[in-house]
C-alpha cells in the first residue's frame, strides 16, 4: 500500500513540473503506463475538427456525346449520390462537391468513387475489370494513394478508365478531375502534422505563397507535389514527365491543371473573323475541342487549350489571303506580343485559323523563322486555312467540329515530330489515290498523320495494324516544339531568314 501511495505521489510531483504550456503538442495524449490502461491517443490536428473535401470538376465520357451521368461517392462508411446530369457533350463542367466529418484520431479515410450512365456503371479505374476507384487518404500527410496516387501516369487527382489499355473494348471509360482535401486552422492547405513534425512551420500561421528555400515555387506547390519546400530544387531543368514543360513552367500553368508527373500540352488557337460577307464564319467550338482532346486523354496526355480562358486566344482582323512572311507577322503580334523573350514561347504551341493561305491547306512552321519545316526541332505554330477546310467538309460526310479537328491534329502532330517522310506515310501525297502505289502500301499506317485517312480518323496509330505501320503515339516528343538549345546552325539560318524578310 505504501508503495502504491507512493508512486501516485511521484507521477502528481511530475504533472506538477509539466508548465501550462501553449505548445503545439498540448493536446496529444500519452500514455503514462498501466495506471492509465489505454493505448495512445493522437489528434492529427489538435486546432480544430477534421472535416475532408471532395470536390469533382469535370467528368468526361470518352465514347458517347449523349449521357445521363451521376456519381456515388463513399467516405468511410456514408454514401453520398450527386444530381444526375445530362449532357450532350464529350465533356461536363460539374463542379459538385461533399464536405464529411472525420474522426480526428485516425489516419485513413476510406474512399470509394463510383460513375453511372443511365445506371450503368463506367469505368474510370485502371485495372482491368474494375470499375469504381478505390481511394486511401493520409490524414497526416494530406495525400492519397489506392487507384489514384502523387506521380501516377494519369495525373493526381485525375481517373481515366483507358490506363487498363484496352482501347478497342466498349467499357463506358471515362476521365474524372477531382480534389481531396483537409479543412486546416491557417487555410494553407498543409496538414497540421506536416507543419509540425517535418517542415517545422507555425500551423497558426498562413504560409501560403513563402519560398523558403529561394527556388521561385512557394511552400504549398511543393507540399502538393512531394517536393521539400526547404531545400533547394532547380524546378527549370526538372521535367519528369518528359513533356517539354520544365517544374517551373508546371509551376506557372498549375492554375490550368499542370501536372509535373503526367504529360500536358498546351495549345492557343487565334481566329480570324469572318469576312465583311460572312466569309469564314465558323469559330473555334467547344465541340471541336473535345473532339480534339478525347483522343490525347485517352492516352493520359492532357491538352489545354487556350481560345481565350488563359490569357490569350484572340480574334485576328480578317484578310482575304496570307502568305508565309504575313504568317510570321501574325505570330509576332498575336503569340510573342512582340516580346521575343515571352515565356508563352516555352509552354504553349500556337495555332492560327486563317480565312485562306495563298499555297496551303494547313502548314507547321518554326514561328521564328525557320525556312525549312521538315524534320527540325522547334516546330511550334501551324495555320489552318477556313477555305480548304470548308471544301474538305463538301466531300466528307463529317461535321464541321470533326473536320476542324482533324486539321488541328494533323498539325499538332509536326509539332511533336512525327513529319513529312518521318515515317514514311506522313504528309505522303502517293497515299491519297487508289491509282497511288502508297495508298496500298501504307494502309495498314491508320493515323491522322496519313494523307488516306487525315479527315477520316481522329486519331494517331499505335503501330499494332501491321506492315507499314508506325507508332505515332509511342514515338511523339512533346519536347519537339522548344527551340533547340546551343544550335548554332539553327541561329544562323534564322538570322539569314530573318534579313532576307526584311529585303523583301
Amino acid at each position: 500500500m505504501l508503495r502504491f501511495i507512493t508512486t501516485i505521489i511521484i507521477i502528481s510531483l511530475l504533472f506538477s513540473m509539466i508548465p501550462a504550456s501553449n505548445s503545439l503538442q498540448e493536446n496529444i495524449i500519452i500514455s503514462y503506463g498501466p495506471f492509465f490502461n489505454q493505448s495512445c491517443i493522437i489528434d492529427y490536428d489538435p486546432l480544430i475538427d477534421l472535416n475532408i473535401t471532395i470536390k469533382i470538376n469535370s467528368i468526361r465520357i470518352f465514347e458517347n456525346k449523349e449521357a445521363n451521368i451521376r456519381l456515388e461517392i463513399q467516405i468511410n462508411d456514408r454514401i453520398f449520390i450527386s444530381p444526375q446530369w445530362n449532357t450532350t457533350d464529350h465533356n461536363i463542367e460539374v463542379n459538385w462537391s461533399i464536405q464529411e466529418d472525420i474522426p480526428d484520431d485516425e489516419k485513413i479515410v476510406e474512399i470509394y468513387i463510383r460513375l453511372y450512365d443511365s445506371n450503368e456503371l463506367c469505368d474510370i479505374n485502371g485495372e482491368v475489370d474494375k470499375k469504381q476507384a478505390h481511394i486511401l487518404f493520409d490524414v497526416r500527410t494530406g495525400h492519397w494513394f489506392g487507384d489514384d496516387y502523387l506521380g501516377d501516369l494519369s495525373g493526381y487527382g485525375r481517373l481515366n478508365g483507358y490506363d487498363d489499355k484496352k482501347f478497342e473494348t466498349s467499357e463506358k471509360d471515362s476521365e474524372i478531375f477531382f480534389e481531396i482535401y483537409l479543412n486546416d486552422y491557417d487555410k494553407d492547405g498543409i496538414p497540421y502534422e506536416i507543419e509540425v513534425e517535418t517542415y517545422r512551420t507555425d500551423p497558426r500561421t498562413d504560409d501560403s505563397g513563402k519560398d523558403f528555400d529561394n527556388d521561385s515555387i512557394p511552400i504549398e506547390w511543393e507540399w502538393k507535389w512531394g517536393y521539400n519546400p526547404l531545400l533547394y530544387d532547380d524546378f527549370s531543368n526538372i521535367d519528369y514527365d518528359a513533356d517539354g514543360l520544365n517544374d517551373l513552367e508546371e509551376f506557372w500553368m498549375f492554375e490550368w491543371d499542370s501536372d509535373p508527373f503526367r504529360k500536358d500540352i498546351f495549345l492557343e488557337i487565334d481566329q480570324m473573323e469572318p469576312g465583311p460577307d460572312g466569309e469564314g464564319s465558323w469559330i473555334l467550338t467547344n465541340g471541336c475541342k473535345e473532339l480534339l482532346k478525347n483522343p490525347f486523354h485517352k492516352r493520359n496526355i492532357v491538352l489545354h487549350i487556350d481560345g481565350g480562358s488563359m490569357g490569350e486566344g484572340e480574334m485576328i482582323p480578317f484578310d482575304s489571303i496570307i502568305d508565309n512572311v504575313e504568317l510570321l507577322e501574325l505570330y509576332n503580334e498575336y503569340f510573342l506580343e512582340n516580346n521575343s523573350n515571352n515565356w508563352r514561347r516555352g509552354v504553349f504551341r500556337y495555332g492560327l485559323i486563317i480565312y485562306h493561305h495563298e499555297k496551303a491547306a494547313g502548314k507547321a512552321f518554326v514561328g521564328e523563322g525557320f525556312p525549312i519545316n521538315s524534320n527540325v526541332r522547334g516546330i511550334n505554330s501551324f495555320q489552318i486555312s477556313k477555305t480548304a477546310a470548308n471544301q474538305t467538309m463538301k466531300v466528307k460526310n463529317h461535321s464541321s467540329d470533326f473536320i476542324y479537328a482533324t486539321y488541328i491534329m494533323h498539325e499538332m502532330g509536326h509539332t511533336m515530330g512525327i513529319d513529312i517522310f518521318n515515317p514514311p506515310g506522313c504528309d505522303n501525297k502517293n497515299t491519297v489515290h487508289p491509282l497511288f502505289f502508297g495508298w496500298w502500301k501504307y494502309a495498314n499506317y491508320k493515323s491522322v498523320m496519313n494523307y488516306r485517312y487525315v479527315h477520316d480518323i481522329l486519331d494517331y496509330s499505335d503501330g499494332t495494324h501491321g506492315k507499314y505501320d508506325y507508332d505515332d503515339w509511342g514515338n511523339l516528343d512533346l519536347s519537339w516544339f522548344e527551340i533547340p538549345l546551343n544550335d548554332l546552325l539553327y541561329s544562323i539560318i534564322q538570322d539569314v531568314y530573318q534579313k532576307f524578310i526584311k529585303i523583301h
